[in-house]
């Protein structure tokens, strides 16, 4: 079970990265927040906070401590 979680959390972790990437870079971007659906509210999420990345490697990281990758403490 410990195994599952950990590539869920290294598989999130990349998700976030990724998205924050495509973001950063423009890819992303919401025309109108008047369609009040989930994917606008994230995309503008997204844009706005960077932070988003930071977690994405910081699950990566323990993702990968709990499937037994020896890395640096």
């Amino acid at each position: 079970m410990q195994m599952w979680i950990g590539y869920l959390m290294i598989l999130v972790g990349l998700a976030m990265v990724i998205a924050g990437a495509l973001a950063w870079l423009g890819v992303i971007k919401t025309q109108n927040l008047a369609d009040d659906n989930v994917w606008s509210f994230l995309t503008e999420l997204l844009r706005r906070a960077p932070w988003v990345v930071v977690v994405g490697i910081i699950l990566i990281y323990v993702g990968c401590k709990m499937i037994g990758v020896n890395l640096p403490p």
